[in-house]
């Protein structure tokens, strides 16, 4: 039971990740294509450079945090692994991107 409800967290925190690093690629897309097209950044065209940059740099932080994170839980979760059945082989490890 235990084992399942940390893969239910996993797969959670997995897609948390995943989401993150799509809303920052996304961003960064946009901000070039703005930068090249206008010559200027997203942040500065509608006048909110600073905030909008401290909120990529948080994202970036709650993306390093939800990896690390997820490597909890996934050292967690080998360790339950190991605990139920020694003899079985270790389960492939997903990157987070």
């Amino acid at each position: 039971m235990k084992q399942q409800s940390l893969e239910y967290v996993e797969r959670l925190i997995l897609e948390q990740v995943r989401f993150l690093n799509l809303v920052l690629e996304e961003t960064r897309k946009r901000n070039k294509f703005l930068s090249e097209k206008l010559e200027m950044s997203y942040a500065k065209l509608i006048g909110l450079g600073t905030p909008y940059e401290l909120m990529i740099h948080s994202l970036r932080q709650v993306k390093r945090e939800m990896d690390m994170y997820l490597k909890i839980i996934r050292d967690k979760m080998m360790e339950a692994e190991n605990q139920s059945s020694p003899t079985r082989k270790k389960r492939k490890r997903q990157k987070s991107f």
